[in-house]
C-alpha cells in the first residue's frame, strides 16, 4: 500500500477500533466522513495481514431507482459489468491507499488449478444473496440505508465463520420514502438493548467530515443536518 489511513476524529477513530474488534459494525453518518473509506482500508489491511482469517472482500450495493440514476436493468452488460460503475465509489477509495497495481491484484479473477475463482474482492447486487454463505470474508455494504425492509436480515444471515460485516451508510440520503429505510430499523432492533458484538457508531459531528472544509456549511444550507443527536459521543443514543 503507498500510504497508511489515519482517522482525523474521534468518531473515525471510534469506527477503526470497533471493526477491529467486532464481528459487525453499523457506519452511519453525514456523507463526506470516511465510512467507506476507513472500511474498505480495514478490509485490505485484513485480507492483507497473515494473521488474519479473511480471504475475500465482498462488496454489496442495494440498487434503488431513483430520480438521479437508471435502474439496474436499464443498465446494459452482465451482473459485473452493470455492478462496475456502482463499485466506483469503492475503487475511489482504494486509489487513496493503494496503486494501480495492488489494485488490479484485487479486483481480477483468481486462477486456482487452472480453473478461474472468485476474486480477491467482488461486487454483489443485494438480489443475488440468497443461498450465498460468506466465510472469511469482509463484507461491506454499501449505501445501507437503501436497504428495504429485511435487507440489513438477509445480509447478516449470510455472513458466516472468521468474517466481518460493516454496513455504511447515511440516513440522510435514502432514496427510500419516509421511515421504509431498513438500516434505521435495524439499528433501533440491535441497539435497544445492545448486542455484544455489534458496534453502531455515528459520524454526526462536523469534525467528522474530511472530504471538503465547505461541505458541512453546504449541508447546513441545504438543510441535511441533524440536530437530534449526541455528536459527542460515537456510541450515543439520540437526545430526543
Amino acid at each position: 500500500m503507498k500510504k497508511e489511513i489515519q482517522p482525523r476524529s474521534r468518531a473515525q477513530e471510534a469506527l477503526m477500533q470497533a471493526i477491529d474488534a467486532d464481528p459487525f459494525v453499523f457506519a452511519v453518518g453525514y456523507a463526506g466522513t470516511g465510512k467507506t473509506l476507513l472500511a474498505i482500508y480495514k478490509a485490505v489491511k485484513m485480507l492483507k495481514d497473515q494473521r488474519s482469517r479473511i480471504r475475500h472482500i465482498t462488496v454489496i450495493r442495494p440498487f434503488v431507482k431513483s430520480s438521479l440514476e437508471n435502474d439496474i436493468g436499464a443498465l446494459p452488460g452482465t451482473v459485473e459489468e452493470k455492478m462496475a460503475p456502482l463499485g466506483a465509489c469503492v475503487v475511489d477509495n482504494l486509489r487513496q491507499f493503494m496503486n494501480d497495481g495492488d489494485m488490479h491484484e484485487l479486483i481480477k479473477t483468481q486462477m486456482q488449478d487452472g480453473a478461474p475463482t472468485r476474486a480477491l474482492i467482488e461486487f454483489v447486487p443485494v438480489s443475488l444473496l440468497r443461498g450465498r454463505t460468506f466465510d472469511n470474508t469482509f463484507v461491506l455494504v454499501e449505501e445501507a440505508q437503501n436497504l428495504k425492509r429485511d435487507g440489513v436480515y438477509s445480509i447478516l444471515s449470510r455472513i458466516g465463520q472468521h468474517s466481518k460485516g460493516v454496513f455504511c451508510g447515511d440516513l440522510m440520503q435514502s432514496d427510500l420514502g419516509v421511515g421504509e429505510s431498513d438500516l434505521e430499523r435495524a439499528i433501533t432492533v440491535l441497539d435497544n438493548p445492545p448486542v455484544k458484538g455489534i458496534s453502531i457508531v455515528r459520524l454526526y459531528d462536523k469534525a467528522d467530515i474530511q472530504r471538503n472544509p465547505l461541505l458541512y456549511k453546504i449541508m447546513e444550507r441545504f438543510g441535511k443536518l441533524r440536530e437530534d443527536l449526541d455528536t459527542e459521543d460515537p456510541f450515543g443514543e439520540s437526545d430526543g
